[in-house]
This record gives structure tokens, sequence and C-alpha cells, in this order.
């Protein structure tokens, strides 16, 4: 049995100065148990979606990931025969993870795409007072499967940042509670250390005269 990592993100098809910017949605599988060399080579990442970016927002993330939430559920359920060269093996796979950046994860887990919202955070209900101030977990606020539901039951997404049924949840094993991803660079490569780096640099020229512009 292996694991799969599901991969989202938009990306431009046309120019990016283009009058008239055209977004593609894509999906992509990869396998991460395999060896680190071979992860980031193009040929072991396989493409399984590709959509319009404004047709998953006519349509719903429903009929959108249907296919590919039909095939990852036989590749649980039924797996395939791999030929050893000696015998037949039957292999299974299990989605492990939902990654992309922050957009395209809270896309995929139903819950509300702007981060200025009541209830902007995927991990946890602390409102965007409390978000912007938190230094430290707070478990009680944390989101767990039950809370998603009740959230879905409550049915207003100011109140609950929850907008629809995560439609990964139909995979057997899958709970979106428990395999929600950080992606540390949007986060922090291309986010929170870009800031830090400035700080420290101008230290290390200003300051220190260590380096110099």
């Amino acid at each position: 049995m292996l694991p799969l990592f599901v991969f989202y993100d938009d990306f431009q098809a046309n120019p990016a100065l283009s009058p008239h910017p055209h977004k593609v949605g894509a999906t992509y599988i990869s396998v991460p148990c395999i060896p680190p060399p071979c992860q980031s080579v193009i040929k072991h990442i396989f493409l399984s979606v590709l959509f319009e970016t404004d047709a998953r927002a006519e349509f719903g993330n429903q009929k959108t990931f249907a296919p590919l939430v039909k095939d990852l559920s036989i590749l649980e359920k039924k797996g395939i025969l791999v030929n050893t060269g000696t015998r037949l093996v039957r292999v299974y796979f299990l989605l492990g993870l939902l990654t992309g950046d922050n957009l395209g994860l809270h896309c995929l887990c139903g819950v509300v795409e702007g981060f200025s919202a009541n209830f902007p955070c995927r991990f946890c209900k602390a409102d965007k007072k409390n978000v912007r101030v938190m230094i430290t977990e707070d478990e009680t606020v944390l989101r767990t499967q039950k809370s998603f539901e009740e959230d879905l039951a409550v049915g207003n997404v100011t109140l609950t940042g929850v907008k629809e049924y995560c439609v990964f949840n139909s995979i057997p094993s899958f709970e979106v509670s428990e395999k929600i991803f950080v992606d540390p660079m949007h986060d922090l490569l291309e986010g929170i250390a870009h800031y830090d780096m400035l700080v420290i640099l101008r230290h290390f020229v200003n300051d220190v005269k260590f380096y110099s512009w």
C-alpha cells in the first residue's frame, strides 16, 4: 500500500501582462515514498485533472474533481496489478495529503477562499482578530471532523469559515481535518522568510558591517 499526494494550483496560460488573463487549474499526483532524487523529476509527477478556473467557479468542486475522486477511490479499493517479473502483486494507494498554496488548499478543503474573512484559517476556528495576534496554538479552536460537520450544518460561511463539504471526504480513508498540509515554499520561502531576511541583511550590513551593499 503506497501513499499519494494531490497538489492543486492555478496557472496563467497566456502572457501575464495580457489584458485578458486566462487561468487554468491543474491537479497533480505524486508518490512521496519514492527515493528523494526521483520525487522532483517531472516524469514521476502525474497530471490528473486540467480545467478552466472559471469553470470550477461555475460548476463547483464536486463536479470538477469528481473524476479524480473516482480514480483515487478505485486505487484505494481495488488497487492495480503489478508484474514484478516473477509474480503479480496487487498494489493499493491511499490519499495521504492535499497539497498546494493556501488558496488552492482552501479550495480543496471547502473552506472560505478569502483571507480577510471572519474565519480565514483552514486549521482552526480563530477569528481574524485573534489570528493576527496568536503566537501559540489553542487546541480548543482546532478544526476537527466533528466541528467541520457542525459548521456545515450551520450553513453560514460568515459564522464558520466553512463553505462546503470537502469533495475528497467521499474517499473511504480520507478525512480533510486530519490531512491538511502546510506548504513550506509558499509560507516560508516566499512568505515570512522574505520579511525576516530583509531585517537580518540590514543588520549585518548597517550595524555589524559584515557585508556591504
